[in-house]
Formats: C-alpha cells, sequence, structure tokens
C-alpha cells in the first residue's frame, strides 16, 4: 500500500522520485501546503534510494505524505485504495462474465498474471461467477492453464482462492459428471478441496466428495491419500464414534505440509485419547520440528488446537498454551492466532482465571476467522461465553444459539451435553 502511496504522490507532483533532487522538490512541497517538515533522508528512505535500508516508514511520516494527497491520514488512505481496487476489479470481472467471451477471459488472466495486478482477485472474483453460471468446462481450462502459474502463487494467496471458491460451492448444486472433471483436474483438487476444508459440510456436499475421491475412481497422490484418511477419521470422531490408529510414527513425514502433519498428528493424538493412551511421543515430536523450523512454526500447532479442543483435553490445551505467542508471518496466520485465543480462553475458564478470560475474548474477532473453520469457531465460542456469563438470561439465549448451530452441524459430538459439562459439571 506504501508504494501506492508514493504512486499517488509522485503523480501529484508531475515527476518520479529517482534522487535528492526529486526529494527536496517533495520535501519543499510538503512544507508549502502543510506547514509539515519531511527532511531529505527520510524522503529518500521512503523511497527506496538508500541501498541495504530496512527501516520502514514511521506512521507519522505515512499520515504526512497521505494528507499530502488529499487524505486525513495513511489509514483512510488504505481504506479507499482498498475499496477503489476492489471496485475496479468487480467492475472488469463484470464486463468479461457479460461478454462471455472464453478467449477474452483467459487473456484478460493472463495479462493480470503477468502485471501481478490483482491477478488473485480477479481470478476468484471470475471463478465464483463461473460456479454460479455453471460454466464448469471453462473453469476445467483456468485451471489446467500454465499460463496462471498457480503453483508459484503464496500459501497465503492460495488460501484466499481456496476460501474463496469453497464458500460457493456449498452453495450450488454441482451433479456428479462435473464434480468428476474438477476432481480430475490435479490443481482444483490440490489448491481448492484440498486447501478449504469445509468442516461445516463433513456429513454434506464435502463428505459426499470425500466418498468420490475414496473410491478410487479419481487418482490422487500420496499425501493427498493421507489428507483425505486424517479428514476422514475427524469426521468419524464427530460422529461420536471410534477412530482407527494412523500409525503416526511410521508415516514419511519429510516431504509432508506442516500443516499436513499437524493434521496427521492430532488423529493420532485422539486415537490414544479415546483408547487412554499416553500420546507424548508425538508431542516430542512435533516439538522437534517447531525447534527446526525457522518460519511458519505455527503451523504444526493448527489442527493439535481443534483436536485439544474436541476431546476436551486440558493437558494438550496447557501444551499448546505453553508454546508462547503464535507469530503472524503470513496472511493466513491471522486466523491461526484467533484459533489460538480460543484455546487460551477455554483454558483459562478451565483454570478459573476469569479476569484474564475476559482480556482474551475482546481479541476475538469474528472478521478474521477462516472460513472453512467458521462454524467451529462459533461452537467454542458459544462455550466459552456461556461459562463465563453469570446472567441467567443471557445464558439462556445463548444455549440457544449454541443448540441452532449445533443442529445444522449435524454432528452427534456437538450437543446440549458437550456445552454444559465442557469443564466436567455446569458452572454455577
Amino acid at each position: 500500500m506504501i508504494d501506492e502511496l508514493k504512486k499517488v504522490i509522485e503523480s501529484k507532483i508531475g515527476r518520479q522520485i529517482e534522487g535528492r533532487g526529486d526529494c527536496q522538490f517533495l520535501s519543499d512541497k510538503i512544507n508549502e501546503e502543510l506547514n509539515e517538515f519531511l527532511s531529505y533522508n527520510t524522503l529518500r528512505r521512503v523511497f527506496g534510494l538508500e541501498n541495504g535500508c530496512e527501516i520502514k516508514p514511521r506512521i507519522s511520516t505515512l499520515n504526512i505524505l497521505a494528507q499530502f494527497v488529499g487524505y486525513k491520514s495513511f489509514l483512510l488512505f488504505k481504506k479507499n485504495a482498498d475499496w477503489s481496487r476492489e471496485w475496479s476489479t468487480q467492475l472488469r470481472v463484470n464486463g468479461w462474465i457479460d461478454r462471455m467471451d472464453d478467449q477474452e477471459i483467459i487473456s484478460e488472466l493472463t495479462l493480470a498474471r503477468h502485471r501481478n495486478d490483482d491477478f488473485s482477485t480477479s481470478l476468484v472474483s471470475i471463478l465464483r461467477e463461473l460456479f454460479l453460471l455453471g460454466n464448469i468446462k471453462l473453469i476445467d481450462k483456468i485451471f489446467k492453464n500454465p499460463n496462471f502459474k498457480l503453483d508459484h502463487l503464496t500459501y497465503s494467496e492460495l488460501l484466499f482462492l481456496a476460501n474463496g471458491i469453497g464458500s460457493i460451492l456449498r452453495k450450488i448444486k454441482i451433479d456428479k459428471a462435473e464434480l468428476v472433471t474438477l476432481l480430475n483436474n490435479k490443481k482444483f483438487t490440490e489448491y481448492v478441496f484440498l486447501s478449504f476444508v469445509d468442516y461445516s459440510s463433513l456429513e454434506g456436499y464435502y463428505g459426499q466428495v470425500l466418498v468420490l475421491l475414496n473410491d478410487g475412481s479419481i487418482k490422487i497422490k500420496n499425501d493427498q491419500k493421507l489428507f483425505l484418511k486424517a479428514i476422514s477419521s475427524l469426521k468419524v470422531l464427530l460422529q461420536g464414534r471410534k477412530i482407527d490408529c494412523l500409525n503416526y510414527e511410521l508415516i514419511k513425514k519429510e516431504t509432508l505440509h506442516s500443516i499436513l502433519v499437524s493434521r496427521l498428528a492430532s488423529i493420532q493424538i485422539a486415537f490414544h485419547i479415546q483408547n487412554s493412551e499416553s500420546y507424548d511421543y508425538i508431542l516430542y515430536d512435533i516439538h522437534d520440528r517447531i525447534t527446526k523450523l525457522k518460519f511458519n512454526q505455527v503451523d504444526y500447532l493448527y489442527e493439535l488446537q481443534t483436536i485439544s479442543l474436541l476431546t476436551k483435553d486440558f493437558s494438550l490445551m496447557r501444551w499448546i498454551c505453553s508454546t508462547g505467542n503464535i507469530q503472524i508471518e503470513e496472511e493466513y496466520h491471522v486466523s491461526h492466532k484467533q484459533y489460538f485465543f480460543i484455546v487460551k480462553l477455554l483454558f483459562a475458564i478451565y483454570e478459573k482465571r476469569f479476569k484474564e478470560a475476559h482480556t482474551i475474548l475482546s481479541k476475538l474477532d469474528e472478521r478474521k476467522w477462516i472460513l472453512s473453520y467458521y462454524q467451529f469457531f462459533q461452537v467454542f465460542h458459544f462455550i466459552s461465553i456461556y461459562h463465563i456469563s453469570k446472567n441467567f438470561n443471557r445464558r439462556k439465549m445463548i444455549l440457544k444459539s449454541y443448540n441452532a448451530l449445533c443442529a445444522s452441524l449435524k454432528y452427534s459430538l456437538f450437543n446440549e451435553n458437550f456445552l454444559l459439562h465442557y469443564f466436567g459439571k455446569e458452572s454455577n
């Protein structure tokens, strides 16, 4: 967003900032219009003219620059720029859909990819429209097109793609033949279906597709088979039944994504919990992996959090909380941190640290919850606020909302007793 601000500034003054003279010219202009002073050196750093400088501009500096181009603050500039970009992208996509020219859509997406011009946003917008129109043939072409280089997208961009499309798939009907077409498209399977784990539909759409993938009619890679095995086990757990052993220690994990390793570890832990067995060896393994990883260490904790909440295993919650704060290194970690807060919240309530629980509760922000986990987050949010509320009528309303949510999810595990006795017995 700072780069966009710099472009607007250069457009206003009619020249590019490329040297000392340009910086001085801008400094004088700002002083003349705003009676604010930004030094040559400050502007030089903002515009990247100082080699090797990694100092980020202060917010006070950005605010002055934003005011120079007509905004009260950098935050307002950012909000306006985000809105303008989204509006421009949507208008462009609407035009493509209105003309419905396959070649134009492919060409425009290729151009957006080449320029790195909001490609992810354009791609998700066009795919959602195509799904609503039932144009599976063109969707299949888009995912197979090598010019889009989907394998070069960042993990955060891929999750944006998966959530944008996965959330629409749960709302529309696709016949079996079309599903087979999509699932035989390796990139669609990997980047959408296997990335957007639709926890709200394991008994519905998503569960039906799991059957299609598991019956052997569609070829999938070994890591995808492990993923499906873990998801199938989770479905069994949510149905309140016993799960099978995954033999976690025998799985070759060196080439697996850390979130998949976490998923496999969590299912194995759940198996041991159901059989009243120790799972310490798994935690030792996960701890080892975390300490060896320089970045994205929190990925190894994600599904462990799920299992700790589902099994009401407060020892596991304690272990997760003891790892420290979740570091946000990529955009998707914002949702990870929200999940971590939920674990900390329930553990604080378990230990009767209610003042701390209220502090943690204030950090929860539904706008940051990932779509595929949204209703899971809601379940445990309801449990939390029910048990820290002292008002009888408020508790009654929370319980009603919780029961409605459970009815929509259709998982045997989630029922009224799950909430009432989450901490052993109903709170007074």
